[in-house]
């Protein structure tokens, strides 16, 4: 019989930058992105839930539960409808700089970091270009794998194998 899940239980010391994962904080399964600091090699997770408040979403440098479900990888799909251009950092947006994918999250309650989607490292947005950035990336991961929506997001994940296309 073939069994296909979103993924398998892991624990957070086995992850790598850019895993994707659920844990449960008590009350309900929420999804996080593990990163690794560039400079200082410490890990967190960006973490896609209401606890951060209205800054979603958020890093957490610790505290997480250590039995996780890591996922397959997953992959993220932009609506080019809803793209904007300018130079802010705006949470949870898939961000296009210097030919590089970024998801921006709050840190702390006014600081922000910013990852690379294709490494998971943590990592400065070029100085260089233009900076575009797609709406809903935070809201459309949480919706696509299963969390709580929130927002209506035009952005898609796929979970797809790219065998099954």
């Amino acid at each position: 019989m073939l069994v296909e899940t979103i993924g398998s239980t892991g624990r957070l010391s086995d992850l790598q930058p850019g895993h994707c994962f659920f844990f449960h904080d008590g009350k309900q399964a929420i999804v996080a992105i593990h990163t690794i600091d560039e400079e200082s090699r410490h890990s967190a997770s960006i973490v896609f839930s209401r606890e951060g408040g209205d800054r979603i979403p958020w890093a957490a440098i610790g505290g997480l539960p250590h039995t996780i479900l890591v996922t397959r990888p997953l992959k993220i799909r932009t609506d080019p409808t809803s793209l904007t251009f300018g130079n802010s950092l705006p949470l949870g947006h898939v961000i296009s700089a210097g030919g590089r994918f970024y998801l921006a999250a709050s840190l702390r309650k006014i600081d922000v970091v910013t990852i690379n989607l294709s490494s998971g490292m943590t990592e400065e947005l070029p100085n260089i270009g233009p900076i575009v950035s797609f709406p809903g990336g935070a809201p459309a991961l949480s919706m696509a794998i299963g969390g709580h929506p929130f927002s209506n997001s035009h952005s898609l994940i796929d979970r797809r194998r790219p065998d099954r296309r």
